[in-house]
């Protein structure tokens, strides 16, 4: 088994407004433990303060301050590992506006729905300082369409180019393959599946399989079932 048989089951409608090109939300850590999920729309997110980890197929991303983060359509996605403190912004673009927006050799790979490698990277003070100062001015702007989907379109293509400008750092690694299968497994079945099940189906030990989980996503098994 693949989590990745899982996608469909997962998936989450945003319900975005009709008048809009997508969203700005701010998120702050409340205790709560989101489901993985995925949904149609393109999402980038900005790390304010704080740690988490997000787990995403066969990949895991670290978060920390001034990190950016991109979400693609078919990927799978839960955030783990949450410090008390975690502040993050969260912005999503609608799949027609992407491809609207994204016709260059350098953007396309926004409009796929799940691209290889790795899309989390560490911004300089001075890059995360400016795009944090847009997202507050655009967000502020949500009540008028026009300008708000201009914005949007200017947020996405600006916040990829200062993406690529950042070095590649240690934000992101490969997810051990049997942790991979017990998070889709433990989802698929709201978490009623035994964790002999999970040894068998991840192909090992319950101790073996224990202890990978805790050190990939920061629960233990039981805790996270």
């Amino acid at each position: 088994l693949n989590c990745y048989h899982f996608v469909l089951f997962m998936k989450e409608d945003l319900k975005l407004s009709s008048k809009l090109d997508g969203a700005t939300n701010i998120y702050r850590f409340d205790g709560r433990l989101h489901p993985m999920h995925h949904h149609d729309e393109l999402e980038m997110n900005f790390i304010v303060r704080g740690t988490g980890t997000y787990v995403l197929g066969d990949r895991k991303y670290f978060l920390g301050a001034n990190t950016v983060v991109w979400l693609f359509p078919e990927q799978n996605h839960i955030l783990l590992d949450q410090s008390r403190e975690l502040e993050m912004w969260i912005v999503v673009f609608a799949p027609h506006a992407v491809k609207r927006w994204c016709k260059t050799k350098q953007t396309k790979i926004l409009t796929l729905k799940n691209p290889s490698g790795y899309y989390c990277r560490h911004l300089s003070e001075a890059k995360a300082g400016s795009l944090l100062n847009f997202i507050k001015m655009l967000h502020s702007e949500m009540s008028f369409p026009t300008q708000y989907n201009l914005g949007l379109g200017f947020l996405l293509l600006n916040c990829w180019k200062s993406f690529n400008d950042a070095p590649a750092g240690p934000t992101g690694v490969r997810m051990h393959p049997a942790v991979e299968v017990a998070l889709g497994l433990i989802e698929k079945s709201r978490g009623q599946i035994s964790r002999k099940l999970l040894s068998k189906k991840a192909g090992l030990s319950i101790s073996q399989l224990s202890r990978q989980f805790k050190a990939q996503t920061g629960f233990s098994l039981t805790h996270y079932r």
